[in-house]
């Protein structure tokens, strides 16, 4: 099943006197339990057009279904809701509040919409391995750990989409393989979808199909070899 559909897709930045085009007319679909890898250069576009397609940025023109919904069409509180139930975050840093500690960190995601089921912050916080350390504040835990938590208060709301803008970024080569492990194991146990943006071509391998971008346009789009 097709959940994102993007025609001739276009942005722009800057005024009407000098404008950059960032995307330049991407045709893309991309179905219900894919893990979707899009790879390119600095500048090439990736985490614009990661942001288009979770509605984080408007696009200057074309078209984004999502949901079977023109994304440009969705009011202020239906891209709440959105956000609350059916898609996730995941960035690069790990944003999590100093003065609250792991569970509490994933529980205020879920109180925000709205669902404060406490045995789904337990749920989500086993599923990256980090229930045993629920009490624990991120200063008293390494970079790799907080981005497993970052990843709970994504999943906590049981999403169906995750968009992860280089959630390996700012890890060691070790622990940003076991974040990606953990991405995959969402993807192939809980049939979440995954849409990865990535500079790191030995990431690839993880997900099921790499889109590969340059200079704001689609120039491969296959699957992954496995």
């Amino acid at each position: 099943m097709i959940i994102i559909k993007g025609s001739n897709l276009v942005k722009e930045y800057g005024s009407k006197m000098s404008k950059t085009q960032v995307i330049k007319g991407i045709n893309l679909t991309i179905e219900s339990g894919e893990f979707v890898s899009v790879v390119g250069p600095s500048g090439s576009g990736k985490t614009t057009l990661l942001y288009l397609l979770s509605g984080l940025e408007p696009y200057t023109d074309g078209s984004i279904q999502l949901f079977d919904k023109e994304l440009n069409t969705y009011s202020s509180s239906d891209t709440a809701n959105l956000r609350q139930t059916k898609i996730g975050f995941v960035f690069q840093s790990y944003n999590l509040i100093g003065n609250l500690n792991v569970y509490e960190n994933v529980l205020i995601s879920a109180v925000i919409a709205g669902k404060s089921d406490k045995n789904r912050v337990h749920e989500a916080l086993e599923m990256v391995g980090m229930l045993e350390y629920k009490d624990l504040y991120p200063n008293q835990i390494s970079g790799g750990m907080q981005q497993r938590v970052s990843i709970a208060r994504a999943l906590v709301n049981d999403p169906e989409i995750i968009f992860a803008d280089e959630p390996t970024g700012n890890l060691d080569h070790h622990n940003g393989f076991q974040i990606m492990e953990i991405l995959k194991q969402l993807n192939q146990n809980y049939h979440k979808t995954i849409i990865f943006v990535t500079h790191n071509e030995d990431l690839l391998s993880f997900g099921t199909r790499t889109i590969r971008l340059n200079d704001g346009l689609i120039i491969e789009d296959v699957e992954t070899l496995k």
